[in-house]
């Protein structure tokens, strides 16, 4: 009696995964996002690649509130975390450049944009180009020096699950100089926001959960997920979701 031979699983395509901003919450965020991963792949078969994307060096007067070696301070943020890591360059891959309105179209059908920079322009042309796609999914995460928000933002089938960034948060699409079209000079002038690494790790952990939020409901096949944006005070220590 013959039998016929097993046909091999076509393996999954991998999803491509885009970290903006490799800073104080993208550096925190990075190991605990790949090791999250590479988990999730190894459990449920999801095979991932990623871009991790900054255009600024690291700086010295940065250390205490950013996950960086001293020894790559000057070295492009992007290029840093990924070396300081040993990423596998077949996964992992750093784009040391400002995502301007011009490299809208690096951002892909399918793609999970997660952004832990800190300017409004990148959200705005983020939230133009996604519009312009059937299915993606952004988790924003943004905060101060003790406080901050998450939010999830879900395309399907060229309609909006959860509401666009702007939402409830017009100041996003306010005007603003575009850093991709900025001189290093310029840039090295702007003012730096307040941060503290207490309040940037609560930061990448909020947008890690939405991850997996996003995750389990994608398993669930349910309509919407219970939350699509999440806020935090570490002086009452206070995180409240919502769903907008």
């Amino acid at each position: 009696m013959s039998r016929k031979k097993a046909t091999p699983a076509t393996p999954a395509k991998p999803r491509n995964y885009l970290l903006i901003g490799a800073g104080g919450t993208g550096s925190i965020l990075f190991p605990l996002l790949i090791r999250y991963l590479e988990t999730y792949e190894r459990t449920e078969g999801k095979p991932f690649t990623m871009a991790v994307i900054d255009g600024k060096n690291v700086a010295a007067t940065k250390l205490e509130r950013q996950l960086f070696f001293s020894q790559f301070i000057e070295t492009n943020k992007a290029q840093a975390i990924i070396e300081q890591y040993a990423c596998d360059p077949n996964v992992i891959i750093a784009v040391p450049k400002y995502l301007g309105e011009a490299d809208m179209g690096s951002i892909e059908d399918n793609d999970v944009i997660l952004i832990a920079a800190d300017n409004w322009p990148i959200r705005a042309h983020i939230e133009r180009r996604v519009l312009s796609l059937d299915n993606a999914i952004v988790i924003n995460g943004g905060n101060e020096l003790i406080d901050g928000s998450c939010q999830i933002w879900i395309r399907r089938d060229g309609k909006n699950i959860t509401p666009p960034l702007s939402q409830g948060h017009p100041e996003i699409l306010q005007p603003g100089e575009d850093m991709a079209l900025m001189s290093c000079q310029q840039i090295a002038e702007m003012p730096g926001g307040g941060q503290t690494i207490i309040a940037n790790s609560m930061s990448a952990t909020a947008m890690l959960n939405a991850l997996r939020h996003i995750h389990d409901w994608e398993a669930k096949s349910e309509e919407a997920p219970t939350w699509n944006e999440a806020f935090f005070d570490l002086q009452t220590f206070n995180m409240r979701p919502r769903s907008r």
